[in-house]
């Protein structure tokens, strides 16, 4: 594995370039002050350019140096606005190759499902009736994919993830005994979206539970039926979207916030850890706390 130096300056186009470019570039690693090693990459946050002048090898991601008159000529410095989304670039060079259709002898898949082109589907995974999976597409282990899903490009699903099972929906009958109400919708992934282990994303009574394009959902998540999301958005591990809840775009829903059923998250809002969400957020609030509440400039005044 390894990729010439110029090629990978060719595709980020850094801002700046200090050093040797004809490197050939096989690994990344962290920042390491006692590194001799050429031929690794590393990322400097700006909460560590205080190490760029004690790095004796390598190529560094770097935002801009103030003094390059100390700089070591054993290095070569990649100059970046944002060097973190940069260094997120080079991993994708280096290690995300697609890989060819794969399909695991282990996993089930109905006759009716369609599977397009450069899918891999773990160990032991489930693909029910007249579910799609577009191109690109990578399901982990232990994952089941109920009926009539659909799935974009370039989706990654985790190990362990249900897609499209019932969602938790009861009512009592005549003598006072909860009874399943029959959920004949279905799921729908648009493309890019990220889902982590674990994640159950239920599907709508009558209609869909819609995940908009490039919404990244973490571990351990529970999206009920009906739900609603948005592209762009990131829902964090241990999150609880109930039933019917809308969520806009560029959202971002902390680690174990509970949101209630039927509610709207305006575009660009924010809720906080742990926050349980009772009222409808406007536009661009920030909501912390239980019950979830406005963030204020001084968070420890009442």
């Amino acid at each position: 594995m390894g990729m010439l130096l110029k090629d990978i300056i060719n595709i980020l186009k850094p801002i700046q370039v200090i050093g040797n470019t004809s490197l050939l570039v096989s690994r990344v690693g962290d920042l390491n002050i006692h590194n001799i090693d050429q031929d690794i990459i590393m990322w400097v946050s700006k909460k560590n350019t205080h190490l760029i002048m004690e790095i004796k090898a390598g190529v560094l991601i770097c935002p801009s140096i103030e003094d390059v008159s100390e700089l070591n000529d054993k290095c070569t410095y990649l100059i970046f606005d944002n060097p973190r989304l940069a260094f997120q670039k080079v991993l994708k060079l280096l290690y995300s190759k697609h890989q060819a259709h794969k399909m695991s002898e282990t996993s089930v898949i109905h006759e009716t499902a369609v599977i397009g082109q450069n899918v891999k589907i773990g160990h032991f995974v489930i693909i029910e009736e007249d579910c799609t999976i577009d191109n690109n597409t990578s399901i982990d282990h232990h994952s089941i994919i109920k009926k009539g899903t659909k799935i974009g490009k370039d989706v990654k699903i985790g190990a362990g993830c249900v897609i499209g099972g019932d969602g938790f929906g009861y009512e009592k009958n005549e003598i006072g005994v909860f009874e399943q109400i029959p959920h004949i919708g279905s799921v729908v992934i648009c493309d890019n979206v990220d889902i982590g282990n674990n994640t159950c994303i239920d599907k709508g009574v009558l209609n869909i539970t819609y995940i908009g394009k490039h919404t990244k959902i973490d571990n351990l998540v529970h999206i009920a039926h009906g739900v609603q999301i948005g592209s762009n958005t990131l829902i964090i591990a241990n999150a609880m979207v109930a039933g019917s809840v809308h969520i806009g775009n560029d959202v971002w829903v902390a680690p174990s916030a509970s949101i209630l059923n039927g509610l709207t998250l305006g575009n660009d809002s924010l809720v906080g850890m742990g926050s349980v969400i009772i009222k409808d957020v406007p536009i661009g609030s920030k909501i912390v706390g239980n019950p979830g509440r406005p963030l204020k400039a001084d968070p420890f005044h009442d």
